[in-house]
């Protein structure tokens, strides 16, 4: 199949970072494997631990059992530890917890724009939060798509006079427009660096990108939302992006608390 052919399998968080998404019985069977190759714990309350398996460089994925072995939940996160992405500074807006409390959604605001991703960390840092106040956060993304854009914008100004924005433009959309706080979008933007995949050490192709400049209050300059978006080869289009071109993705957004 045509890289170009693949579908996209929005909400399917497993097969983003290589699980293959299948019957509930093979999802039990691959938290029990993942359970008897755990790399350490780490307590979440007095009742709840978790089991955290490195599945790669940049992937872990952290169990949720209480003091009763009952499983309450299983997340793919981003091991922010593992690259040193850049701070970002934002408002919190609201907190969109799910059902058991350790799992939530953020919705902020930087320098306007809204930015909504899922918290790795939610179950530590809860108790920190309040609405209004403003954080450091880290922000990263886990694609389902990635390709390289070879979209020029054109347009007119207001004197006639035709502008062409290429290389350099960034823009950062919700893909489901009609879902709020989704922590899904679409990025487009200027790739600022490119690792690729390593055998052995990762699956996954680590892009750095501008994903939006919002205009700075009472000033003439941006800000720049700048994220490191990771994807598996399979999540690459034939022509890859890489550094200076731009990039164009589908991407599950995630972040945690900074310096935490």
């Amino acid at each position: 199949m045509n890289s170009n052919d693949r579908p996209i399998r929005l909400g399917s968080h497993w097969s983003a970072v290589g699980v293959p998404a299948g019957s509930k019985e093979e999802f039990k069977n691959f938290i029990c494997h993942i359970l008897d190759k755990v790399h350490s714990t780490r307590m979440v309350n007095e009742s709840c631990k978790d089991y955290i398996y490195n599945s790669s460089k940049y992937l872990e994925i952290c169990c949720v059992i209480d003091s009763a072995s009952k499983f309450s939940s299983a997340v793919p996160s981003l091991r922010f530890d593992a690259f040193h992405g850049k701070k970002m500074h934002m408002k919190l807006e609201r907190i969109n917890e799910w059902d058991g409390g350790y799992e939530a959604n953020l919705a902020c605001t930087f320098y306007g724009a809204s930015v909504c991703f899922f918290d790795t960390a939610y179950r530590y840092n809860k108790h920190k939060y309040v609405v209004g106040m403003e954080y450091d956060f880290l922000i990263g993304a886990i694609a389902y798509k990635v390709e390289k854009s070879k979209q020029e914008l054109k347009f007119k100004d207001d004197h006639g006079r035709q502008i062409n924005m290429g290389k350099g433009f960034a823009a950062f959309l919700p893909f489901r427009k009609d879902v709020k706080d989704d922590p899904e979008y679409t990025i487009l933007g200027p790739v600022l660096a490119y690792e690729p995949s390593e055998e052995g050490q990762s699956a996954f192709n680590r892009f750095q990108v501008v994903a939006c400049r919002p205009p700075i209050p009472e000033t003439d300059e941006s800000a720049e939302l700048t994220l490191d978006v990771f994807a598996l080869d399979k999540a690459l289009a034939d022509e890859r992006p890489e550094k200076e071109d731009s990039l164009f993705a589908i991407a599950w957004l995630q972040g945690k608390l900074a310096d935490v």
